[in-house]
Parts: C-alpha cells; sequence; structure tokens
C-alpha cells in the first residue's frame, strides 16, 4: 500500500476505514478498490476535501475525502515516450503521477517531473481542497 504517509492530513486508508463512515458490509469491497488503486504508489491514501464543493466530484468518499496517490511511472513500465498529447500520461519527461479520485471513477491527474514537485502539489491541494486550486494547479480531468 505504498510508503508510510509523509503528510499528516494525507490520511492512509487504514485510518480512513477504521472511522466506520462506511457501512462494515461495504468496507471489504472499498478497500478492496484502494488497495487496486495503490499498488504501486510511492504514497497513497486520502485528503479531506472542502464540504462545500465536495459534490462536484459525483461520489465523494463517506466524510467528503477524495483518495489520493502519488505513482512513479517507471516502477511499472520498462520505458516511457519522451512526450504525449495526453495530459494523464507517464512520459520520460513527466514520470510521475499524481492521481485524485472520488468513489465513482471521477479522477484528476496532474504529472510531474520528479516526487519532489508532487509532494508540494500535494501539500497546495491539502492546503487548499478546492476544485478551483486543482484546475490551477494544472490538474486534468482523466476519467
Amino acid at each position: 500500500m505504498g510508503t508510510s504517509m509523509r503528510h499528516k492530513q494525507f490520511m492512509t486508508s487504514a485510518e480512513y476505514f477504521l472511522q466506520g463512515k462506511l457501512p462494515y458490509d461495504e468496507v471489504a469491497s472499498y478497500l478492496n478498490y484502494v488497495n487496486g488503486l495503490s499498488r504501486g504508489s510511492l504514497e497513497a491514501g486520502f485528503i479531506k476535501w472542502d464540504d462545500e464543493e465536495a459534490c462536484v466530484w459525483g461520489g465523494p468518499w463517506p466524510g467528503n475525502m477524495v483518495f489520493a496517490s502519488i505513482e512513479d511511472g517507471r516502477t511499472q513500465y520498462n520505458e516511457l515516450p519522451d512526450d504525449s498529447k495526453y495530459g494523464d500520461v507517464y512520459t520520460s519527461k513527466k514520470p510521475i503521477r499524481i492521481y485524485l479520485a472520488g468513489t465513482d471513477d471521477t479522477t484528476y491527474t496532474l504529472m510531474v517531473r520528479d516526487a519532489n514537485t508532487a509532494y508540494e502539489i500535494i501539500d497546495r491541494v491539502i492546503a487548499n481542497p478546492t476544485m478551483e486550486n486543482i484546475y490551477n494547479l494544472g490538474f486534468v480531468f482523466s476519467n
């Protein structure tokens, strides 16, 4: 499930599911989903989203949370293209993906050049968890 969390507000999956916001009979299904999303991540967990804007996700996690992960495409693929016309594809110039997801497969992606940049951007998302902010940071709708 990735390495330990770097951010106090970047909640681990275990911390999130232990809060009891999901009915007990749904936890296993959601946990399997999250395990699949976070496989191979440098870090993965949940970010508390702005309560007034959480509805734009269509399916925010209970408690108005959004799943987030930081992934390194170089660990998943032998070769990466030099460039892409799409904003959500790993390239040799931008091999790190920041991935934000609601429960209904509404996702936003930002590709960056290194993990330090990804952590800085996650800090900025945590500080201002709004749709305007993620668009201003350059995230693209990737569902």
